[in-house]
């Protein structure tokens, strides 16, 4: 029956995808700087779920969220050494989309879990939030959380928020929820200085030992610190964070993640590297507003730089063609506003944009991570 209630919810999700679509003209006039830029007039999707009430939701996110809170927890974020890092709230996402999250201290429960969490994956064209999912917990195994939660003593349904660095081959991801001591305990004897372990040899899979939790078989390190849970693939930097060492976040990655933090993101991308239009950008943060927007933010050495790149943006929505979609940025995409700040450039488009699509835009160099018109 529960498998069932999974199918039958996925092929709504896929249904509402083929759905017919409603549109309409906005005429939305941008500003570059202090610089008018000619109003665009573009197609746009409108969702047609209702969203909760932004009281709601900041009812719901004073849960002590930020991307910078969240950041700090994180080791060490050098610009210059490549950096990917997810980050979700939960929470606020789930009172954007008017979704009821299970009780924090409920056992897991896959119908419960698939009903909060699914429709925030973006499979739906109609999703009113979108939201990041942490690698070991993806899409894949939402609807196998209880067999998460016999293996690891906890699961999705103990979590408010996350956040995940991610450099090939390493992982480290803080969860903020509430956890049981005692349940991790009972689900993983193996327990040394404060770190418990799963699996023996560090990055490394092992294809006899997979689980729906390590799907490759690969080990994992875990601590616990009051209400967060830090996870990683290596004993060292759990350890390190176990004993209460924290980074320091460089002057850059702590700029990207005010101008998200003041936009009111509840999901975002962070990452480093793209060529710009006279010299690469040093960092990129891409988040989905409370308020319907998909923010960007563009981090430059110098605000020469971030002001050129700001004009090219602006050309490149309103000209230029997506890598990604195959269509003019114009028909997917209107510019609400795109401003400068010193070294840094800040732009919201609307309507929000899935987050598999902000990947692809992002990390597959589409011309509007790259600032490159194509």
């Amino acid at each position: 029956m529960r498998a069932a209630w999974l199918a039958a919810a996925l092929l709504l999700a896929a249904c509402a995808e083929n759905a017919d679509e409603d549109t309409g003209e906005l005429d939305v006039r941008t500003t570059v700087s202090t610089v008018e830029i000619s109003s665009l007039t573009t197609a746009t999707t409108v969702a047609t779920v209702p969203t909760a009430p932004i009281e709601t939701v900041d009812e719901v996110a004073g849960t002590g969220f930020s991307v910078v809170r969240a950041l700090e927890q994180l080791p060490a974020l050098e610009p210059s050494a490549g950096i990917q890092v997810r980050l979700t709230d939960f929470d606020a996402a789930a009172a954007v989309a008017g979704l009821t999250r299970p009780p924090l201290d409920a056992p897991a429960d896959a119908e419960a879990i698939s009903a909060w969490l699914l429709p925030l994956t973006g499979v739906s064209e109609f999703a009113p939030a979108r939201a990041f999912l942490p690698a070991r917990m993806g899409s894949n195994v939402i609807g196998q959380v209880e067999a998460v939660e016999d293996e690891l003593g906890w699961s999705l349904s103990n979590v408010r928020w996350f956040a995940e660095y991610r450099s090939v081959p390493h992982l480290f991801t803080i969860y903020g929820g509430l956890f049981n001591e005692a349940a991790i305990d009972a689900a993983i004897p193996d327990r040394v200085d404060g770190v418990w372990r799963i699996g023996d040899e560090e990055l490394a899979n092992d294809p006899k030992d997979r689980t729906v939790a390590r799907p490759l078989g690969e080990a994992i390190r875990l601590a616990l610190d009051g209400d967060l849970l830090a996870v990683s693939l290596e004993m060292a930097p759990v350890l390190a964070w176990e004993h209460g060492e924290r980074a320091l976040l460089d002057p850059n990655v702590q700029a990207v993640a005010d101008y998200l933090d003041e936009g009111g993101v509840y999901t975002a991308l962070i990452v480093s590297g793209g060529q710009a239009p006279s010299s690469k950008y040093l960092l990129v943060g891409a988040g989905i507003t409370r308020g319907g927007t998909t923010r960007l933010i563009y981090r430059f050495g110098d605000s020469a730089s971030a002001t050129e790149a700001a004009a090219a943006l602006e050309s490149i929505v309103r000209d230029g063609t997506s890598n990604t979609f195959g269509q003019p940025w114009r028909d997917i995409v209107s510019v609400v506003s795109i401003t400068t700040d010193g070294a840094s450039v800040i732009a919201e488009l609307a309507p929000i944009l899935r987050v598999d699509d902000v990947l692809n835009v992002l990390l597959a160099k589409d011309n509007i991570g790259t600032l490159v018109a194509t």
